[in-house]
């Protein structure tokens, strides 16, 4: 493989001024194609793609043309350029220290390409620091709005019954969007009640699902008598996969319907929803760690730090120490 990459690289060099410079764009599809070899996923190597262009941008218009004269000095100020830059979901604001995160962790693998295929000596990105990110709050439905949107979505029509099987399969699985799109005929085990899950980082697992959620797959299998190898979820005049833009639009719509006020209808909110349900339900920590595909148990104990406060708030309310007695004066520290 180092010799291939070695060989790309004959045509990523051009003779400058007397010596050999790497231009960036080919510097760019030089990284990607290292990091497909590498195994990395196709979502991270887009949007590692996506933001190496936008610094190959930034670099042009500041009349940089070669790796060579990009310093430490550059990424800094490319760095607060950034910062400038407003909020992709058009709401107010300038990008979040999170974003700004995704593009130094790009630009630290084109380099770490050079270093590792080429030999180059001199990282400008070494000492560049990740940002402080701000904590995100966890948002998750309710036992009620998740009823309701379960509700929603018409069962006479084809889109209606093929939406409420993937709220049910999202609230039942905790899959991400593009783990549940990805189901095929072939990817579900019947028999032992289990849903075999190509997740991120290309990393498989097993997650099972319960038996309302099994009963309606199979109808819907049969219904349309799907192939071993047909998608679950696709469009309803083609037998492509839908895809999680036109989702996230009906969710938006079923939210309204709903009447889900304070609380966003997005997919990636009925994977918060289950992980919370589970636990509050008695699940093993570490065994959601597992079910979510979580390489730590880091974000395990965010849900678990959401129960606590739970508790916390039910106790204020039910505790029978107040309710018989009466709420104290003051609070004792």
């Amino acid at each position: 493989m180092l010799a291939n990459m070695q060989l790309l690289w004959l045509f990523a060099i051009s003779w400058r001024k007397g010596v050999f410079v790497m231009e960036i764009d080919r510097v760019i599809d030089g990284a990607i194609s290292y990091l497909d070899n590498l195994n990395y996923s196709s979502s991270t190597t887009n949007g590692y793609y996506e933001r190496l262009n936008l610094f190959s941008c930034y670099l042009e218009e500041n009349s940089i043309s070669s790796i060579e004269e990009i310093s430490y000095k550059t990424i800094q100020e490319y760095l607060a350029f950034l910062r400038t830059r407003p909020r992709m979901d058009g709401k107010p604001g300038t990008i979040s220290p999170a974003t700004i995160n995704s593009h130094i962790k790009a630009l630290k693998a084109m380099y770490m390409f050079l270093e590792e295929s080429e030999g180059f000596k001199r990282n400008p990105t070494k000492n560049i620091k990740k940002l402080a990110e701000r904590e995100t709050i966890i948002e998750s439905f309710t036992e009620e709005q998740a009823q309701k949107l379960l509700a929603v979505p018409g069962q006479h029509t084809f889109v209606g019954r093929r939406d409420r099987l993937l709220i049910l399969l999202l609230l039942d699985t905790g899959l991400r969007i593009s783990e549940a799109l990805g189901q095929r005929v072939n990817t579900i085990d019947f028999s032992q009640h289990l849903l075999k899950v190509h997740g991120k980082g290309k990393k498989d697992r097993l997650v099972p699902f319960g038996n309302r959620l099994g009963e309606s797959l199979k109808s819907w299998i049969d219904e349309k008598q799907l192939g071993d190898t047909s998608h679950i979820f696709f469009g309803e005049y083609t037998q492509r996969v839908i895809t999680s833009a036109a989702v996230r639009m009906n969710f938006k719509k079923y939210g309204k319907i709903a009447e889900i006020a304070n609380t966003p209808v997005r997919p990636h909110v009925f994977r918060h929803t289950f992980a919370l349900f589970f636990l509050r339900n008695g699940g093993n920590p570490f065994v959601l760690q597992r079910i979510m595909g979580h390489s730590t148990l880091d974000m395990t104990k965010k849900y678990i730090h959401m129960l606590v406060e739970d508790l916390q708030r039910q106790h204020t309310v039910y505790g029978p120490g107040d309710n018989l007695l009466g709420t104290p004066t003051h609070t004792v520290v």
